[in-house]
């Protein structure tokens, strides 16, 4: 079955793809970058409608003979490693065959009758259920108003904040998540949201506690579902390819901390705090919707405003990741932590409205890929009818088969 799967994959990587506007424009804003490794720059600055990678055609179909060993061992392991030494790397032949993956058991809150999952810690997953807790009770006012967004952004400062200081690998440090999830610990935190007033984020108190990304959500016939996240991190993840494999290195460790004393900071064989999440929902305990994006630290911030335009606000989920979008947080240095990014669809009188509470804003175009691109898949409890939503700010689809 994996050969099977990998047979697309490997025909495009040999063959080529084409490249579409999007990826040609990350491209060329990534050129300088790019331009620093040999391989990188054979691999994505030689021109051309297609791009084709060759070596990791081969490198797949590896994979696809010996499965794991095809990659963590033999050839393609100790080419990486040769390549690692070149260039002064610290991974060798003996990092990728200790190389393990293991299974998470997914997090899950309701939220108006619905139950949620999201993925464990180390990732961010916990961030949407303790947001959707926050904001559970509350009177959110119009959508698309100044209510809706000022609140919601309220609950993204309290949960990020939890996030900045507890999230760790859960196998060398204890993340609190069941307390972080819980409606009694969003009881209390909510005391702290100001419905006229925006919340700095350096005046958020402690609490006490006792770019380049895929997704990809299906459902089958017989219901069964996967929401799936990948993601090399940065843009081109580091920018680095090793020509005999093709393998475009990925740069997740820039997530660790360097402070000594903080859970996530670094150290071997940790796996990074990060940003990918993936998301399955349910209505009285049948499949309801699969959610997913891209857009780093913007990943938990697209979950709740997809989910509650859906749970609020009755919206499809092709109308829920195509609205406005708003992501609060900083995308350059120099930038505040709460600056609140917003796409200019946002109706005029709650932009001007959020400025008046306080909000730092930075106001986008109408659509803005900094706003991710979320995906998604309905289920109708009733009829068992799939619907599909893709985002039009990305290359995406929605397809029926």
């Amino acid at each position: 079955p994996l050969a099977r799967c990998l047979q697309g994959a490997i025909h495009y990587a040999r063959e080529g793809y084409p490249v579409s506007e999007r990826l040609a424009r990350w491209i060329s804003e990534t050129k300088g970058e790019l331009a620093q490794d040999a391989g990188s720059a054979a691999l994505f600055l030689g021109g051309g409608a297609k791009l084709a990678n060759p070596a990791l055609a081969r490198t797949l179909e590896a994979i696809a003979a010996q499965g794991r060993a095809g990659f963590y061992e033999g050839e393609v392991a100790g080419a990486l490693s040769r390549f690692s030494a070149e260039r002064h790397g610290f991974f060798r032949s003996a990092d990728l065959a200790s190389q393990r993956a293991y299974w998470g058991e997914a997090i899950s809150g309701t939220y108006r009758g619905v139950t949620i999952y999201e993925t464990p810690a180390p990732t961010q997953g916990f961030t949407v259920l303790e947001m959707l807790n926050l904001v559970e009770p509350l009177e959110l006012g119009a959508y698309q108003g100044a209510d809706h967004v000022h609140l919601l952004v309220q609950a993204k400062q309290l949960a990020y904040h939890d996030r900045d200081r507890s999230l760790a690998d859960p196998r060398h440090s204890e993340v609190p998540v069941a307390r972080l999830i819980s409606k009694a610990y969003a009881n209390e935190r909510r005391k702290l949201i100001d419905p006229a007033r925006a919340l700095p984020w350096d005046e958020v108190p402690r609490s006490e506690l006792a770019g380049d990304t895929v997704y990809v959500a299906a459902v089958d016939a017989h219901g069964n579902a996967a929401s799936l996240i990948f993601s090399l991190y940065g843009i081109f993840g580091a920018c680095v390819t090793d020509p005999a494999t093709g393998v475009v290195l990925q740069n997740r460790s820039a997530y660790f901390s360097l402070d000594p004393a903080h859970p996530n900071r670094l150290a071997p064989g940790k796996v990074p705090m990060h940003t990918l999440i993936a998301s399955l929902a349910f209505k009285a305990n049948r499949l309801w919707a699969a959610l997913g994006c891209m857009g780093a630290d913007g990943q938990p911030q697209i979950h709740l405003q997809a989910y509650v335009a859906m749970i609020d606000y009755g919206l499809d989920v092709q109308q829920a990741v195509a609205a406005p979008r708003w992501l609060s947080g900083r995308f350059a240095l120099g930038e505040a932590r709460d600056t609140l990014h917003i796409e200019a669809r946002f109706p005029r009188e709650t932009i001007e409205e959020l400025a008046r509470r306080g909000h730092p804003l930075d106001r986008w175009g109408d659509w803005n890929e900094l706003a991710g691109h979320a995906h998604g898949i309905t289920i109708d409890p009733q009829s068992g009818v799939r619907a599909g939503g893709f985002d039009p700010r990305s290359d995406g689809a929605a397809i029926g088969y």
